[in-house]
C-alpha cells in the first residue's frame, strides 16, 4: 500500500504546483492538468472584460487542435487513452497508457496547456458541435433534472445556465474570448500537474522546465451574489422528459460557510459521508423500508455536491409514489438512525477507503476531487479520524433546519 499520507506536492519556480504519487508496482502512469476554472464561474472578470458562460467548455474543445494534429490523436499514437471535462468550476485533461510513453504523453499535454495555438478559423465550427450536445444535455432527464433543483435552490449565476452556456454566448463566441480565458486561466501558477504511477520524478522536473516561463493569474473576483441560505427561490418543479418512470430529485441547501466554521472541511467530508451512509444508502433501515413499500428501486441514490461555496444534499429516485418517498425523507432526516457502534464502524470504513486507493485512477480523481473541495488531499489522508457521534448529531439538526426542494420529471 503507498503511504501517501507523507508526500508533499512541489511548487515549481514557474508556479505551477506538481502533485505525484509514486507506486513502484504500477505497470502504466495517468497524468493531468487541473485547471481551477469551470464553465460558469462568471464572478471573475478581467480588467473590463467579462468571461461568457460556457467559455470554459468550449476552450477544452479547441485546445486539443494543435498545429502538429489533433492532440487525441497523438497522444492515441503513443498508446496513450485520453480524455477532458469541464465541469462548473474545473477543467481537467488527461491521459492514461503505459510507462514507457508517458513522458511522450506529458510533453503533448504540455505543449497545448502552454500555449494556445488553434485555428481561428475553426472556432465558428466548433459552435455547431457544442450547440448539437447542448441539445443532447437538454434532452437527458438527469441533466435536466439536476440542473431544475440547483435552479430551485439558488439564485448564484453559475446555476443560472448550463455547464455548456447559454445559446446567446456559444454562438457569439470569438477566438478573442478564448484567448483572454486562456491567458487569464491557464496561467502556470493558476495550475496543477497531476501524475500518478510509475514514473521518473527527475524526468517530469525535466521536462516541466522546459516550459518553466511563469504566467501569472491576473483575474479579478468581482462581487458574488448575495445567497440567502435560510430560503430557496423555488419549493418545487415540474419537468416532462422521456421517462418511463417519474424522476424524482430531493435536495437540501446546506450553509458551507456556516457549516465550516463549525466543523473542519476534513471533518465535514468524513460526516456527511457517515450521514448518507448510515441513514440513507445501501444497507440503510431506510433504504430497506423503503425497498420494501415499493417506494424506491436500486435507482434510488444519494450524494453530496459541493460545487465552489454551494453544498447540496441531493437524492434521486425513479420512483411513481414519488411524493410519499419525499415524506419518509423529510421524516428520515430529523434524527440519526444509526447507533454509535455503527457510526464507528462507518467512519472506520471511509477512512481505510481512503488509504487503500488502489488504481492510477481512483487516485487521480480522488485529487481532483480534494482539489474541487479546496481540501488538501494529503492532508486529508494524515489526519486521524477525529469526529464524534455527538458532531453527527450537531450536523444532523442543522440539515434538519435548512431549506429543500424537490423536482419531478414525468413522461411527455
Amino acid at each position: 500500500m503507498i503511504d501517501y499520507r507523507r508526500i508533499k506536492p512541489l511548487k515549481l519556480s514557474n508556479g505551477l504546483k506538481v502533485i505525484d504519487i509514486y507506486d513502484p508496482h504500477s505497470t502504466s502512469v495517468m497524468c493531468g492538468i487541473y485547471v481551477p476554472y469551470g464553465s460558469n464561474m462568471l464572478e471573475y472578470r478581467l480588467s473590463d472584460y467579462q468571461f461568457k458562460s460556457g467559455i470554459a467548455h468550449f476552450l477544452e474543445h479547441r485546445i486539443f487542435d494543435t498545429p502538429q494534429g489533433d492532440a487525441f490523436a497523438l497522444l492515441s499514437q503513443e498508446g496513450l487513452s485520453s480524455n477532458a471535462y469541464t465541469s462548473f468550476t474545473e477543467t481537467v485533461y488527461y491521459f492514461e497508457g503505459p510507462r514507457k510513453n508517458y513522458l511522450k504523453g506529458l510533453e503533448i499535454l504540455l505543449s497545448f496547456i502552454s500555449k494556445m495555438e488553434f485555428d481561428p478559423s475553426h472556432v465558428d465550427k466548433e459552435k455547431g458541435i457544442i450547440l448539437s450536445e447542448r441539445q443532447l444535455d437538454y434532452d437527458d432527464p438527469d441533466h435536466r433534472s439536476y440542473m431544475k433543483i440547483l435552479q430551485n435552490l439558488y439564485n448564484a449565476p453559475m446555476f443560472q445556465k448550463d455547464i455548456l452556456g447559454s445559446k446567446e454566448d456559444i454562438q457569439s463566441v470569438t477566438y478573442q474570448d478564448l484567448k483572454n480565458t486562456f491567458d487569464a486561466f491557464y496561467a502556470t501558477e493558476n495550475l496543477y500537474l497531476i501524475i500518478v504511477g510509475n514514473y521518473n520524478r527527475d524526468d517530469v522536473l525535466s521536462l516541466c522546465a522546459k516550459y518553466e516561463k511563469k504566467r501569472t493569474f491576473k483575474p479579478v473576483a468581482i462581487s458574488k451574489t448575495n445567497e440567502d441560505f435560510t430560503k430557496v427561490k423555488r419549493q418545487e418543479g415540474h419537468l416532462k422528459g422521456d421517462v418511463t418512470r417519474p424522476l424524482f430529485y430531493y435536495a437540501i441547501k446546506l450553509d458551507k460557510k456556516r457549516l465550516e466554521k463549525q466543523f473542519s472541511k476534513e471533518r465535514l467530508f468524513f460526516l456527511l459521508r457517515i450521514y448518507l451512509e448510515g441513514n440513507f444508502l445501501q444497507c440503510s433501515r431506510f433504504y430497506e423500508a423503503m425497498k420494501k413499500q415499493d417506494l424506491i428501486d436500486t435507482s434510488f441514490n444519494g450524494f453530496i455536491d459541493q460545487v465552489g461555496d454551494y453544498l447540496t444534499l441531493i437524492f434521486t429516485a425513479e420512483s411513481e409514489r414519488y411524493l410519499e418517498l419525499k415524506t419518509a425523507l423529510e421524516t428520515e432526516e430529523e434524527q440519526p438512525q444509526i447507533d454509535e457502534e455503527t457510526f464507528e464502524a462507518i467512519k472506520k470504513g471511509l477512512y481505510g477507503n481512503l488509504l487503500q486507493l488502489s488504481s492510477n485512477e481512483e487516485l487521480f480523481n480522488q485529487i481532483c476531487s480534494s482539489l474541487s473541495l479546496n481540501i488538501d488531499f494529503f492532508q486529508l489522508a494524515r489526519k486521524k479520524m477525529q469526529i464524534t457521534y455527538s458532531m453527527l448529531q450537531s450536523l444532523i439538526d442543522i440539515i434538519h433546519t435548512s431549506p429543500r426542494t424537490w423536482c419531478v420529471t414525468r413522461k411527455r
